[in-house]
């Protein structure tokens, strides 16, 4: 009988995959030139992406930090002489880097309807008039007041003394870095905002006066300030001014303007240092409106153009806009307070007002306001220029508004 052998085990080799090639030297290396290539492009944008971010927050900070401080002085000028007794001034004190004056803005009576505001919680200090002793105003020499201010009733004066004043800032190493103040009465001064920007010979605060018996407004000079009383007492027979016929210069003050400049540092390498600038005008309304003949109908429309200004370098610098004073600011019914000025970038509708200015209330004449916050950066829309246009129109004291009167575009080209 035949043997049959027994049957053979596959070989496991037979059941291999065929073999693959792998890279080469050569191929490798190409590789990784090709990857530190595109690295090389990628790893700048990547970096710069944050810094371009935090350059960005930085402009919207500094802006944002120059219309707060700008908004709470303005807030409070135009409730300057609310409340004031018959011999206690409206304005106190006036120089370029501090202004004093006297306002009701706030009360702790519920009872009191005249004040700006109610608030149980107010510091008894800062609620009423201020009374001797005379104490130091800031930056000043001046002390106030030397007089007691009381009604005919014998009861102190409702209206209480504010100052808003700057001072360098001793915590930065810049020279030109300043804080701003406020303080009400005897009370302990309170920090409204600190990273002012006040560059040489630049005033913080300026003034437009009555000039003459003419009635022609004009800005006071720097050389004339500080205005002050020339009495103690407001009013007081020594205290009639240039002129027997005309009030102290101080009480002659119908606008105040508050300039606000802010720093933007550039985190980028190369990044230069830019400035943001918050400018507006203030009418003291209660000086003003002694004199208002009328608040009838509406103003008429104003004619506004605008232009762009280029710095030294040739690059954009701001945008200027020019309008000349309506029929009714210092003729007519005499009853315009102030010019809204609106801004639509790259074709976007107007929406609420960018700035104010003060009327002068001066037959003829015109009127300019500088817009230092143009957009000078590319986008993905507007990649060569960003396009401004500037609408004007005319309040009156009802307040009634001037139909919107615009200006034609104006073309900002992108800063590289």
């Amino acid at each position: 009988m035949r043997r049959v052998p027994p049957a053979r085990s596959p070989d496991p080799r037979a059941a291999r995959a065929p073999a693959r090639p792998g890279f080469t030297l050569a191929e490798m290396v190409v590789a990784v030139v090709l990857l530190a290539v595109v690295a090389g492009f990628a790893l700048p944008f990547v970096t710069n992406q944050p810094k371009v971010v935090a350059a960005a927050a930085a402009q919207g900070d500094a802006l944002q930090g120059a219309r707060f401080a700008q908004t709470a002085v303005d807030r409070e000028l135009r409730m300057i002489g609310t409340g004031t007794l018959p011999a206690q001034p409206m304005l106190v004190y006036a120089d370029a880097f501090a202004l004093t004056f006297n306002a009701d803005l706030v009360t702790r009576d519920a009872d009191d309807i005249w004040a700006v505001s109610y608030d149980p919680d107010a510091d008894a200090g800062g609620v009423l008039a201020m009374q001797p002793p005379a104490a130091a105003l800031p930056r000043g020499t001046l002390t106030y007041p030397q007089a007691a201010f009381v009604g005919a009733n014998g009861v102190p004066g409702a209206a209480e003394t504010v100052s808003y004043w700057v001072s360098l800032d001793s915590s930065t190493a810049a020279g030109d870095d300043y804080v701003l103040w406020r303080r009400v009465n005897r009370l302990a001064p309170v920090v409204v905002t600190t990273g002012v920007v006040i560059p040489p010979g630049e005033p913080f605060f300026r003034y437009r006066y009555v000039r003459d018996s003419t009635g022609a407004l004009d800005t006071v000079p720097q050389a004339r300030l500080p205005l002050q009383h020339t009495s103690p007492t407001h009013n007081a027979a020594s205290d009639t001014g240039e002129t027997a016929r005309i009030a102290s210069v101080i009480d002659r003050v119908r606008s105040v303007t508050v300039q606000v400049r802010t720093r933007v540092r550039d985190p980028r390498p190369g990044g230069r240092d830019t400035a943001r600038v918050v400018r507006a005008s203030t009418a003291l309304i209660n000086v003003t409106a002694l004199r208002r003949a009328s608040c009838g109908t509406a103003p008429d429309a104003a004619t506004p153009s605008a232009v762009l200004v280029l710095d030294a370098n040739g690059r954009p610098d701001y945008v200027r806009v020019s309008w000349s004073a309506v029929t009714d600011d210092g003729a007519g019914e005499r009853d315009v307070d102030r010019y809204l000025i609106y801004r639509s970038l790259n074709g976007a509708a107007y929406a609420e007002p960018h700035e104010d200015v003060a009327a002068r209330n001066v037959a003829g004449g015109g009127y300019t306001w500088d817009d230092y916050d143009v957009r000078r950066v590319a986008t993905a829309a507007y990649p060569v220029a960003n396009q401004h246009r500037y609408a004007v129109t005319a309040q009156d004291c009802q307040p009634q508004v001037a139909p919107m009167a615009s200006t034609a575009a104006v073309v900002v080209p992108v800063v590289p």
